[in-house]
């Protein structure tokens, strides 16, 4: 019998490839392992950056209700809402909100500030109105609302950015809120530049009408226009005297559109017809409302109806006083038409005040029988 054997190089090549084959599972087993090592290690620091952030994140986020983009001059309406992201109640006490508006230089252009005392409790995953708040912006650019609250749990500031364009806007000049059977009121169409600079304007014939629950009383076409326009002012495009006299009382509106400088624009104003106006002015208070704008304090005075129905009256004179380091200003208004929706309010006059500080502020608005009266900051005494 023959024994057939390999040279010692032959075996050790069989041994080298035993190796290999050996060495595979291995390799395959370590890689699986260094696998789920990572896993876990990953897993670890998520989980420590998870915590992190929610030991220091707010304990409530802010959201601000408003458009990203508004129009030179146009009522800009926000509501400022306290969010509870959380599975469990949030109860805080609020002390101190306020709420600035800056252009991109940083200047404020809106301000304001409450101190609330108010107990606040959200349920999980809810929100409050905490405020609403009403503003404009007469020039073009990117605006900052910034809101920064006071709490018992810290000081808090939330940023919420917008944009205001150029444009140009028709509107009513001698319009007014109501009216009485048979009256036959005239309007002046003007377009109106809010902004800071002269404009190149021109205005295709257009058309202004009267409707009443949504039917036209009267329809006319109006003129075109073609020249300059001057910052804040307003050139006359039209003068219109309905051919209709409002002998039904109810609701109405008066609307007049064209297109300005290419692009279609729009305003539509609505009246009333009625039998009496309110003589009382029960359940109205004064408001008041200002801030820092380029040329000093624009300060506002305001009308609000704390009743559910209807007000109709007429402010036969308001005064509107501010008083600074320099001394005291003044603004008056006479023989105003108003009408002020349930629970509402309106804008009775608007000043900038070329003053660098606000000491304090009044208002005396005189009704047919009653002299309303309100006084802030004590800059007067």
């Amino acid at each position: 019998m023959k024994y057939h054997s390999r040279s010692p190089e032959e075996w050790r090549k069989i041994d080298e490839e035993k190796r290999k084959f050996d060495r595979v599972p291995q390799l395959r087993r370590r890689s699986w392992i260094y696998f789920f090592v990572n896993i876990l290690l990953v897993g670890a620091v998520m989980i420590m950056i998870g915590i992190f952030k929610l030991k220091s994140s707010t304990p409530f986020s802010v959201y601000v209700k408003m458009n990203d983009e508004y129009t030179a001059g146009e009522k800009i309406f926000t509501q400022i809402r306290l969010v509870n992201s959380r599975g469990k109640e949030l109860k805080i006490i609020i002390s101190d909100v306020s709420i600035e508006v800056v252009d991109e230089s940083g200047s404020s252009v809106h301000m304001q500030e409450i101190h609330p005392d108010l107990s606040v409790e959200i349920p999980p995953y809810d929100y409050v109105l905490l405020m609403k708040d009403t503003f404009s912006v007469s020039n073009p650019g990117k605006y900052e609302y910034a809101v920064s609250i006071d709490t018992n749990i810290g000081k808090y500031r939330f940023v919420r950015n917008f944009i205001v364009k150029y444009d140009l806007n028709l509107t009513f000049s001698g319009y007014h809120p109501y009216y009485f059977p048979g009256e036959s009121p005239e309007y002046d169409i003007v377009i109106s530049n809010n902004t800071l600079e002269s404009v190149d304007v021109v205005v295709s014939p257009g058309e202004v009408y009267i409707t009443k629950n949504e039917k036209y009383l009267d329809r006319r076409s109006i003129p075109g226009f073609e020249g300059v326009v001057p910052p804040k002012s307003s050139r006359l495009i039209f003068h219109y005297q309905p051919a209709v006299s409002f002998m039904e009382k109810g609701l109405y509106t008066i609307g007049v559109q064209a297109m300005i400088n290419g692009k279609m624009r729009k305003t539509e104003l609505p009246f009333m017809v009625i039998s009496k106006k309110d003589v009382s002015m029960k359940n109205i208070s004064i408001l008041f409302d200002y801030y820092r704008v380029a040329e000093g304090i624009e300060a506002k005075l305001f009308l609000v109806n704390t009743s559910n129905k209807n007000r109709f009256f007429e402010v036969k004179s308001a005064v509107l006083i501010v008083y600074s380091s320099e001394g005291e200003e003044s603004e008056s208004v006479k023989n105003l038409r108003v009408w002020i929706p349930p629970n509402g309010k309106i804008e009775l006059m608007s000043k900038v005040f070329n003053i660098e500080d606000l000491k304090g502020m009044r208002a005396i608005v005189e009704g047919d029988e009653k002299t309303l009266t309100k006084e802030i900051g004590g800059g007067w005494k």
